[in-house]
């Protein structure tokens, strides 16, 4: 049977990506309201961005609850430091939601300003002081002294808007911030790089190294690469480079386009390079854009790494399906893809409707791109087991080894190097050595091996 009608034929839950975007475009589905759960509201996207700043001071203006329940997130992301800085809030109380925080914001502002002088004080709300309507901005240019940069927005979760959302109105405020200070001269053939959101540690450092690397690889200069713990003047620096490129476009999507807008920075759409093809179509977009020279083949690394890449694919075998399970975003879309390049014809499963809607922006660059994967709602342990039985030996791509009897590439996106050219190495490599493997079906056991 071919692989198509294998797939098409498993259960009448099935179909293309595409259906579902054409779906939710026409509103035709019934979607039940969800947030993506390691995302977040609009108020923690915002707070994500401005926490890159190490000269930035953000002011919740509402109670303090929200900054205390995340606040964990602040240091995803960093390097080498923990988060030490004080979170800041204007500390409402039920006399401030019946009456108003205005006095509070004002005295804050103030307070803020005298005692810690930041380069940027960043004033975001959560869903308390947007329901009564304080008049945020009036308050901030009032108190402001003037002299100290000075942004603010509303950012209540209550509204539906997402982290993705918060994200972006912050990016916006930050080109805003840009096109208030003087023109720089712009470096040819400068690239600023755009790492993905929420990595850290010796997985940072490896992959700001591989992607400074495949950058002078192809005779680039890297203007910045942007991480935590920037400064204020080192972001409005970005406008320094021709080209702003991201390892994960989505994450600074509206930041590339506001920059493209006001300074005629380039951007290069071309995103997630995990595994050879991905990698070198990255590389290629980027070429085009800068109008440069790039060839492939004459690398040796890379010649080895499709060497690598067809001991990989003869491990797996021929005429497999893959079982993507993870959280439906750029994460999903890179596996898929990484499945295609090994040579397997990617099923995904566990797709969330109303985060396709949320996202929907990213979804229909993709299938532009003429990526329309197979997709199930389906998502349960059991339901994914018997779909996967109908499906004659699949490899399934999840990060736990609920399938024993079954081959399972488990590959830790947050705690392994994943991107270019010694991503797809690594990844090639963990094939090798683990598919087809007996393993423990003990946590404890499998853990360790695994790692090890």
């Amino acid at each position: 049977m071919e692989i198509d009608q294998r797939i098409e034929t498993a259960s009448s839950t099935i179909g293309r990506l595409s259906e579902l975007v054409y779906g939710i475009e026409k509103d035709w589905i019934n979607i039940n309201e969800s947030l993506d759960m390691h995302q977040f509201c609009a108020f923690w996207g915002a707070s994500d961005v401005f926490s890159y700043i190490n000269d930035c001071v953000v002011l919740t203006h509402g109670t303090a609850g929200c900054i205390n329940n995340r606040r964990f997130l602040i240091p995803q992301g960093s390097q080498d430091r923990c988060d030490t800085a004080p979170h800041l809030s204007t500390d409402f109380k039920e006399n401030d939601v019946v009456f108003g925080g205005e006095q509070k914001l004002e005295q804050a502002v103030s307070q803020v300003i005298s005692d810690m002088q930041p380069k940027l004080l960043a004033v975001i709300t959560n869903c308390c002081a947007d329901i009564i309507g304080d008049d945020v901005g009036g308050i901030v240019e009032m108190a402001s002294d003037g002299e100290t940069k000075t942004t603010w927005l509303d950012t209540g979760g209550f509204t539906g808007k997402s982290y993705r959302i918060g994200t972006e109105y912050a990016f916006e405020k930050i080109v805003e911030l840009m096109a208030r200070q003087p023109s720089v001269p712009v470096k040819k053939k400068s690239v600023n790089v755009f790492l993905r959101r929420w990595l850290r540690g010796d997985t940072q450092v490896r992959e700001i190294e591989e992607s400074v690397r495949l950058m002078e690889l192809m005779g680039l200069t890297v203007n910045s690469v942007f991480h935590k713990g920037k400064t204020f003047d080192e972001v409005m620096a970005l406008r320094e480079a021709e080209v702003n490129v991201a390892l994960c476009f989505y994450f600074g999507m509206s930041l590339f386009q506001g920059m493209e807008e006001h300074f005629g920075t380039k951007m290069v759409k071309a995103t997630t390079p995990v595994g050879l093809d991905n990698t070198l179509h990255w590389l290629g977009e980027i070429a085009t854009v800068l109008d440069t020279e790039f060839s492939p083949e004459l690398h040796d690394e890379i010649t080895q790494t499709k060497s690598l890449r067809q001991k990989a694919r003869e491990v797996i075998g021929k005429g497999r399906v893959a079982i993507i399970w993870t959280q439906t975003g750029e994460r999903l879309i890179a596996m898929a893809k990484l499945a295609q390049d090994l040579g397997l014809t990617p099923l995904i499963v566990g797709i969330d409707p109303a985060i396709v809607r949320d996202k929907l922006k990213i979804f229909k660059k993709e299938l532009n791109g003429q990526f329309d994967p197979y997709i199930t709602i389906l998502s349960g342990i059991d339901e994914v087991r018997a779909l996967a039985h109908q499906l004659d030996n699949p490899v399934i791509f999840c990060n736990d080894d609920y399938f024993h009897e079954f081959d399972v590439f488990r590959y830790r996106f947050a705690n392994n190097q994943v991107y270019g050219l010694k991503g797809a190495q690594l990844i090639y490599q963990k094939i090798c050595d683990e598919l087809g493997r007996r393993r423990s079906r003990y946590s404890l056991i499998s853990e360790v091996t695994y790692s090890g």
